[in-house]
């Protein structure tokens, strides 16, 4: 689920029927003490809910990752 609000570049954009989808079983290296961006491949969908001033539009999904350091 995503941490916060998801948001877009569009201002004109409102990310009603914007949703993430729930990713299991990745494997992302991130060093101590920083923070690292990532692209989740079909993480975010979009329904016809959404308007089309959505379309082609760039969104930001914060998320929270849990995982065991080694």
């Amino acid at each position: 689920m995503p941490s916060g609000a998801i948001t877009s570049n569009d201002a004109g954009c409102t990310t009603t029927g914007v949703t993430f989808t729930d990713q299991t079983g990745l494997s992302i290296s991130v060093p101590a003490n920083s923070s690292t961006e990532t692209t989740f491949a079909n993480a975010a969908s979009m329904s016809n809910a959404s308007v089309n001033a959505c379309q082609g539009d760039t969104f930001t999904i914060p998320v929270n990752l849990t995982g065991a350091s080694s």
